[in-house]
């Protein structure tokens, strides 16, 4: 492969990740921050409580089905294959041998997955409540900042700035 100046390169290329962090903020972040108060007073915040609240209402509905209806006695069983050593030391004969390691129920899966996300809708829409209720402030504005600014608070490394409104 060639780079666009006709140079060769061997591999991956490689990117410090300060530079890659910084390229991709510069090029996902708004680049008017003037336009927050127009964000954050917009009826976005609304309708994103409206939808997550449907949200969690439907994880809560397969929560409560795969509780009652589901078969909870319904059972997987795992395997796996060890090898064997049929030989001696000096004269390893090596085999397979089919393990029974356990069992995976799936109802305690699917109503795992369905909690965590009722659990996480929940969340953002106690963040929009808080936003829309209490007003603009710094822990009211988190789950809003991010969505304007198209990045999560976790993965930036100064939150301090994150958190400025």
């Amino acid at each position: 492969m060639l780079y666009n100046d006709g140079r060769s390169y061997q591999g991956v290329l490689r990117v410090q990740p300060s530079k890659r962090l910084a390229r991709n903020e510069s090029r996902t972040q708004v680049q008017v921050p003037e336009k927050w108060q127009l964000y954050a007073q917009s009826d976005l915040a609304k309708w994103m409580l409206l939808f997550n609240v449907l949200g969690a209402i439907a994880h809560l509905t397969g929560v409560i089905v795969a509780l009652t209806v589901a078969r909870r006695e319904f059972r997987l069983s795992t395997w796996m294959v060890q090898p064997v050593n049929d030989g001696t030391v000096d004269n390893p004969k090596m085999t397979a041998a089919v393990v029974f390691v356990g069992w995976v129920y799936p109802t305690t899966i699917i109503v795992a997955f369905f909690g965590l996300s009722l659990g996480f809708h929940v969340t953002i829409s106690a963040f929009l409540c808080f936003h829309l209720s209490v007003g603009p402030g710094k822990w009211t504005n988190w789950y809003m900042k991010g969505m304007y600014y198209c990045v999560a608070p976790w993965v930036r490394y100064d939150t301090s700035s994150y958190f400025r409104y």
